[in-house]
């Protein structure tokens, strides 16, 4: 082992990756409910979700390539917007939502690699 590089413990990585599922989840749930069942939407909510899918996804995934990250960011961004259109929940499918998702899980995974190089490059589940 590196002295240089941090391992966190197993438990960590798992940690990480069930918050990224849980925010999925959540973030899935809002962006598909109808609004007068809690939905919610709008750019800056839109924003907020795909930055926090981003960092996490990073820190969850260190070792994936960010393109390809990026993509399922992008696929999850783009079955939420689809199912919004096809619902018939009040929710509309809008390409500029799409476009938010995509920049900003982009963001998120830019700062969830910065983080873990000030980790020490950490690797999730070594």
């Amino acid at each position: 082992m590196s002295s240089n590089t941090m391992h966190p413990p197993r438990a960590l990585a798992w940690i990480v990756r069930l918050a990224l599922l849980i925010a999925a989840v959540a973030i899935a749930y809002l962006a598909l409910a109808p609004v007068d069942l809690g939905g919610r939407g709008g750019n800056v909510d839109h924003a907020i979700a795909f930055v926090t899918l981003g960092f996490l996804s990073r820190l969850a995934f260190p070792r994936w390539y960010m393109i390809v990250l990026l993509a399922l960011l992008a696929l999850f961004g783009g079955a939420i917007e689809v199912l919004q259109g096809t619902m018939h929940a009040g929710r509309d499918m809008q390409m500029v939502d799409f476009k938010i998702d995509v920049a900003a899980a982009l963001v998120g995974l830019v700062v969830g690699a910065l983080v873990n190089r000030m980790l020490g490059g950490w690797r999730a589940g070594d």
